[in-house]
């Protein structure tokens, strides 16, 4: 959805007609702007200018948008919009279990301390 969102968008700045300082042999929809473009340049005899393209970047205009807002899962999105997920409660003897647990690892202090001194050097 988004590399044909990425084509169509290309082809609607391809019909704005580019300044005179514009430094490139393309459009402004750039090489792909003007891959899509041939095909409806081929009914008209050349590349589309004017009012021409206007009509083509309002035609081009509705599935760009689509495909952006299906890209985007703005739409067809299978269990709605912005579904909340319930958080699960932790259990309260998990809590209690934290706070009587003794501590293991009771000599820990010397890891804190060589990190200490490393910050220090």
């Amino acid at each position: 959805a988004w590399f044909g969102f990425a084509l169509l968008a290309a082809a609607i700045a391809g019909c704005v007609t580019p300044p005179n300082t514009w430094p490139l042999p393309t459009g402004l929809g750039g090489v792909f702007g003007d891959m899509v473009l041939k095909i409806p340049g081929i009914a008209v005899g050349g590349y589309p200018k004017g009012l021409f393209a206007s009509i083509i970047a309002l035609i081009l205009a509705a599935p760009t948008l689509w495909l952006f807002a299906y890209g985007s899962a703005l739409i067809a999105r299978k269990n709605g919009f912005a579904v909340m997920e319930r958080v699960a409660q932790p259990d309260p003897r998990e809590q209690d279990e934290m706070l009587f647990d003794e501590d293991e690892n009771e000599g820990d202090e010397g890891i804190l301390a060589l990190g200490a001194i490393t910050h220090w050097w």
